[in-house]
């Protein structure tokens, strides 16, 4: 739900934080510059959560060095932002225009300043750091026929011009293959400013990052080994903090293709004809039910790779073969012994299968709390309402009150109140997806988006969507050093959650 930041950022913020003329609202306005997308914005409010250390999983990020921090400012300072034109091609005239604007009172120079976007040269010459540098970042362009740094056009002259008009592609890509072992979009045209013409050559950004040189060249001045990426106005060695940026980018877009792989398996499948099998454990679980495959066999099995099955020989590596034998002791996700109602929230808010989920149900008849989540953990347990009530009404040791509340509320499908009138904003707001910075909201803020969860069904938003909201939440909202009065009403809206998506 939130718009993460990645370590490389946090470790600016700390940096800035700790400089005595930079506010949070700058600091967010500069994190969110070099972004350069509006969608992607985080909130002064973030700022003031890592100065304050309320986000646990950035304690442990240390402020950068000041170097670090003067490259970013300049970086951010200077960023082009490239806009979007109904042409999607980046070497259109409408995109050029944005990028390589004129002065105003001098049209033989460009209106620009250095860049990570933007490399200017005088003649028509291809460098390979510049060219693994782009890639390795956000992408950019070469311009040649313009002096570097007074951004004089002085445009190719004939000989040039039809060197660079003549040049094939092919050249440069088998130039990239072969240093870098990669395969890159690589564009050019030929721009018109004035009078004069310039070679614009396209470097998209590389689809599998960090790019690294395959072979030295001491001509060209790089070795085998090295990752250059672009900074303001130059290529030169990655900086670690932006090197383990791609390295996180690249684990999650990894992860995501992955999980995109098996759902497309799962899909073509059918749900009620998938299982997962545990590796660690041999739980196989699946729509129909679960079994476990016995250790001893677990370790013989062995995946065929991908490509490497051959039709005519016949049999995959191990079949399983036999009668299946009942065993106990089954591992499954999560199994508490003592359940809490801070286990049973964190359980319906992840999402999380467990083991006793039945004891889960019974929880609410030994807790004075009223509103907690009950029909996920009944869905799990393949428990209707009925014997639901039954389970909770004859559990020894149960308080009385509890018993007659959860058992009247499961047999009536009451609602928890709202406690007041939801807000028409918000509402359509979460119809549409939208992202919330509760560190920014006011208490009443807090409580109307409450209040605008409840009025929902669930064809109005995904789940997965208002979990995460709720998140934000709970369990922050509940720390011992706070002293909100609207606990009831977290918790009252994630048991509307549970009863809306799971009675």
């Amino acid at each position: 739900m939130v718009n993460s930041l990645t370590n490389y950022e946090v470790s600016i913020i700390k940096n800035l934080l700790g400089k005595p003329n930079f506010k949070n609202q700058e600091i967010a306005g500069l994190i969110n510059r070099s972004r350069g997308d509006a969608k992607s914005d985080v909130s002064s409010g973030r700022i003031s959560n890592i100065k304050n250390d309320q986000i646990q999983k950035y304690k442990n990020i240390d402020a950068c060095s000041d170097k670090e921090v003067e490259t970013f400012l300049e970086n951010a300072k200077n960023l082009k932002i490239l806009v979007s034109t109904t042409d999607n091609n980046p070497i259109s005239n409408s995109m050029l225009e944005v990028l390589f604007p004129s002065k105003s009172t001098d049209t033989t120079k460009l209106n620009i300043t250095e860049t990570d976007q933007i490399e200017c040269k005088l003649g028509f010459n291809i460098v390979m750091k510049t060219i693994a540098a782009f890639a390795n970042n956000k992408g950019g362009y070469f311009a040649f026929g313009v002096k570097d740094k007074t951004w004089d056009v002085v445009g190719l002259n004939p000989a040039k011009l039809k060197k660079f008009q003549e040049f094939d592609l092919k050249d440069i890509n088998q130039k990239i293959r072969t240093a870098l072992g990669a395969d890159l979009q690589v564009q050019k045209a030929v721009y018109r400013i004035e009078n004069k013409f310039v070679g614009i050559m396209y470097i998209a950004e590389a689809k599998i990052k960090p790019l690294i040189f395959t072979k030295s060249d001491g001509k060209e001045g790089f070795a085998e080994g090295h990752i250059y990426y672009r900074y303001s106005g130059e290529d030169r060695l990655i900086a670690p903090l932006d090197l383990q940026n791609i390295i996180e980018v690249r684990i999650r877009d990894l992860s995501k293709t992955i999980l995109t792989k098996h759902i497309s398996q799962i899909l073509d499948a059918g749900p009620t004809n998938s299982a997962v099998l545990n590796l660690e454990t041999g739980e196989v679980d699946g729509a129909s039910g679960k079994f476990v495959i016995d250790e001893k066999l677990l370790k013989e099995i062995e995946f065929i790779k991908e490509g490497e099955f051959q039709e005519k020989s016949g049999k995959p590596t191990l079949k399983l073969v036999g009668e299946l034998t009942q065993t106990t002791g089954v591992k499954t996700v999560t199994s508490l012994g003592n359940i809490t109602n801070h286990n049973l929230m964190m359980a319906f808010l992840n999402q999380e299968t467990v083991e006793n989920s039945v004891a889960f149900v019974k929880h609410l008849s030994f807790t004075q709390t009223q509103w907690l989540p009950i029909y996920y953990f009944m869905k799990m347990a393949n428990i209707d309402r009925y014997n639901a009530q039954k389970l909770i009404a004859e559990a020894v040791g149960s308080l009385k009150g509890s018993v007659k509340f959860q058992t009247l509320r499961i047999k009536e499908g009451k609602l928890p109140p709202k406690g007041g009138q939801a807000d028409a904003k918000y509402i359509q707001l979460l119809k549409a997806g939208s992202t919330f910075e509760i560190g920014d909201m006011s208490k009443q803020e807090k409580r109307c988006l409450l209040r605008s969860i409840q009025s929902l069904s669930k064809y109005d938003c995904d789940l997965s969507y208002i979990l995460g909201i709720l998140k934000l939440f709970y369990p922050d909202e509940f720390n011992s050093d706070k002293k909100y009065t609207y606990k009831s009403m977290i918790r009252a809206t994630i048991s509307y959650v549970d009863a809306t998506y799971f009675r």
